[in-house]
């Protein structure tokens, strides 16, 4: 099995970012060709009272940036096209970015959150479902913490969340900051507990870990179709199996639909009507087909993905250098042949 260990993600990320675009597609504005007009990519509406976090900022030189309110959104620095947030008081806020062609202003909200979760997640990062109480497989591995407001709704911003884990388990920084993202390097199998503390609040995640040599095959969990109303939406999942018939979860799955390719979860819409598709799976040097009627979400997409005018799907687009080094160090691989 391919290890990778010798480069940090992050200077991967620094020597990739000009190859192409990766990952599930976010934000609209990603991927676009480049453009004379001001325009601010990866800003939300909404973010949670004391954290911070990082925007793109695109469009000719020079560019100015204003914040209508510093005390509840301070603009800490610009260098390079990025500028870096902090969000100091609740209230709103507009950020107006300004170049000699053109003005965008878009206002932000902040919130103090009412409380946050943890969940485990792709490396993408895309949330894959719960770490507590889970078995996942040993390795690298990273988990996201979500702030939530009193009605539920997703609050954004990191640096909030102090971790602290058991032995065994230790943390890793990988350089990507752009969500309240995490890296864990679980080193030994057993059980393992992560702590994490926003504040006063406190969680403690208990969870087990095992180790890829232990693993015997995997698993598709997908339900039956044919118990489905059309339009339910769909998640396919796959898991690692030991001998004693344990579910592994977290063993970074991949999925092929023609020439698309998911990660972590493949999503569709059911349609008894649409023609059957096949579904590939891959996990840990397995290989497994499944088949769906339905139209696939774009959540899970790995690589460049845009709306074009007219066109319902994806427009495929070019994987990084990025990419392939994302699935090396996950310690996955796109096997020709199944293992058997």
């Amino acid at each position: 099995m391919l290890r990778f260990a010798s480069v940090p993600l992050g200077a991967a990320l620094a020597m990739t970012l000009t190859a192409g675009c990766f990952g599930p597609t976010y934000y609209e504005n990603d991927c676009e060709l480049s453009s004379p007009e001001a325009r601010i990519n990866r800003l939300q509406e909404r973010y949670a009272l004391g954290s911070r976090t990082t925007i793109d900022l695109g469009g000719e030189a020079p560019l100015t940036l204003e914040s209508s309110n510093p005390d509840v959104v301070r603009i800490e620095s610009v260098v390079n096209g990025v500028a870096t947030l902090t969000f100091g008081g609740t209230g709103q806020a507009t950020l107006v970015l300004e170049n000699e062609t053109s003005t965008i202003q878009q206002v932000v909200e902040v919130l103090p959150h009412d409380r946050f979760v943890v969940v485990l997640s792709e490396l993408v990062p895309i949330p894959i479902g719960k770490l507590s109480d889970q078995v996942i497989l040993a390795g690298y591995q990273y988990v996201m913490v979500f702030y939530l407001d009193s009605a539920g709704e997703r609050l954004w911003g990191d640096g909030l969340a102090e971790l602290g884990v058991s032995d065994g388990l230790r943390l890793c920084d990988d350089g990507l900051s752009s969500l309240e993202f995490h890296c864990l390097d679980i080193r030994e199998p057993g059980l393992h507990q992560l702590e994490v503390s926003v504040g006063g609040e406190h969680l403690v995640l208990p969870f087990a870990a095992v180790l890829e040599r232990d693993i015997v095959g995997i698993e598709l969990l997908q339900p039956d179709e044919e118990e489905l109303r059309s339009g339910t939406w769909v998640h396919v999942d796959v898991v690692g199996v030991t001998d004693e018939g344990m579910h592994v979860a977290g063993i970074h799955p991949r999925f092929e639909v023609g020439e698309d390719r998911y990660v972590g979860y493949f999503a569709y819409q059911y349609d008894p009507d649409a023609r059957p598709q096949t579904v590939g799976v891959h996990a840990l040097g397995w290989q497994i087909q499944t088949k769906f009627r339905g139209a696939p979400s774009e959540k899970t997409v790995f690589g460049c993905a845009a709306a074009a005018p007219g066109n319902e799907g994806p427009v495929p687009a070019f994987i990084s250098l990025l990419g392939v080094l994302l699935l090396i160090r996950l310690r996955t691989r796109w096997p020709h042949t199944s293992r058997e």
